[in-house]
């Protein structure tokens, strides 16, 4: 089955990878290998937690170690403390203010006065943990272009897959506290978050939808693809897919409940839509009279597309036995995508790179949990992305109701939606 794949694209969107390089589901031929450098000079270099690196001023750097640093020189810092190793300056007798340069040409050519200043611009050394999986590892290579040496700086490196995983697990977590409505010792159990109705003007509450947007902010910035790009990439990507996000996993979770028998539509806050009680949720004026609807129009326009996308597309991922890794592959694909705005054609590289990227890292997780496979590998990563036909779908269901709702007057809404929705 692996051949039926193999070279096969994966469109967001009705847009297809940047036509110099393809994208397959086999191992690991398909990732692109000339990408362009990372941006030399974002505009946004100076957001909160990106900027230049306080070690080698190296650009579009995060935050590690209590400080803005660079994945190289945050890399070097961990190793360093974990490995407690010392250095020593060839330089030793010059003063401090005098020591080597230590831009980015040249931070790999004295580890000490490298060392030095990671602690003299404040980067914690209690923050680095000795239990790293080292099995993993990542290679930068720096040149001295004097003398012709090369060093390899070697960086632990997790699999992005299973750091998803225990992100999507801390955020299930932190959404049965969050949404606690019971006792003292509910809350601090996490056993709160009891399954009930709601009805539909109660599903775009503030409270809710900004949380819900920080639980998928902070999974994007667990992946390092994302964490690097410019602070102008990553606002265009949680726009463009934020709210499809919480579309899939309304559908995910929703399937997980038996919510295709029970016909109801569950939100991760453990609220569900019922869409089996005749519309008994639109009584009582719940529309305002100038809309001119009745209980019919509001079945036929917010019940019965509903019920068909949760039959098509609940009864798909059921077939293809969704669970949270394959779930989590879908979240990574849509927040890679290469059709998001208006990007440069640069920016689609990266994008089109970190999504292959993830992909591998889906087929290394498999390997390593004992799929018998690769073929069975790339069979379940294919179904897993064939589900996102049936997911435009749902897209655009759910969009158009929400444009009826805001044009109507029917709802009240956080207006966060509208950057999140209408400019789409």
């Amino acid at each position: 089955m692996l051949n039926q794949y193999t070279n096969f694209p994966i469109p967001i969107d009705g847009h297809s990878a940047p036509s110099s390089h393809s994208s397959t589901f086999s191992q690991p031929s398909f990732l692109p290998t000339d990408i362009k450098p990372k941006y030399e000079n974002s505009p946004n270099s100076h957001d909160v937690m990106i900027g230049d690196c306080v070690v080698c001023f190296a650009p579009n750097s995060s935050f590690h170690f209590g400080k803005i640093a660079c994945a190289a020189c945050s890399a070097f810092f961990r190793r360093t403390i974990a490995l407690n190793k010392n250095y020593k300056c060839r330089n030793f007798s010059i003063s401090r203010a005098e020591k080597c340069p230590l831009d980015r040409r040249h931070r790999s050519n004295c580890k000490a006065c490298r060392f030095h200043r990671c602690l003299d611009m404040g980067m914690n050394p209690s923050g680095v943990q000795n239990t790293r999986d080292h099995n993993k590892v990542s290679h930068e290579v720096s040149v001295d272009e004097n003398e012709g040496e090369i060093e390899e700086e070697m960086e632990p490196r997790e699999n992005m897959v299973e750091i998803l995983l225990k992100v999507y697990e801390n955020a299930k977590e932190r959404r049965k506290m969050f949404y606690c409505d019971g006792t003292f010792q509910d809350f601090i159990n996490g056993s709160g978050m009891k399954p009930r109705p709601i009805r539909f003007d109660e599903r775009y509450y503030k409270d809710k939808m900004r949380f819900e947007l920080i639980i998928y902010i902070e999974m994007m910035r667990s992946m390092e693809p994302f964490r690097n790009f410019h602070s102008r990439l990553q606002e265009i990507l949680v726009s463009s897919c934020a709210l499809n996000l919480a579309i899939v996993e309304k559908y995910y979770r929703s399937i997980q409940r038996n919510g295709l028998e029970t016909q109801r539509l569950y939100q991760p806050d453990g609220t569900y839509t019922d869409l089996s009680d005749n519309g008994a949720q639109f009584d009582d004026g719940m529309f305002n009279i100038q809309t001119g609807w009745d209980k019919q129009t509001c079945m036929k326009l917010l019940y019965d597309p509903l019920k068909e996308v949760l039959a098509d597309l609940g009864g798909s991922m059921i077939q293809a036995k969704t669970q949270d890794v394959e779930f989590l592959g879908l979240f990574a694909i849509l927040v890679f995508d290469i059709a998001a705005g208006k990007i440069s054609e640069e920016d689609r590289m990266e994008v089109f790179n970190a999504r292959n990227t993830y992909i591998k890292n889906w087929f290394e997780y498999y390997e390593k949990i004992g799929f018998c496979s690769k073929e069975e590998a790339a069979q379940k990563i294919a179904d897993t992305i064939l589900l996102l036909a049936q997911l435009r779908h749902a897209f655009d269901v759910h969009r158009s109701q929400f444009h009826m709702t805001r044009v109507f007057g029917i709802m009240e809404y956080d207006k966060l939606l509208d950057d999140l929705v209408v400019s789409k």
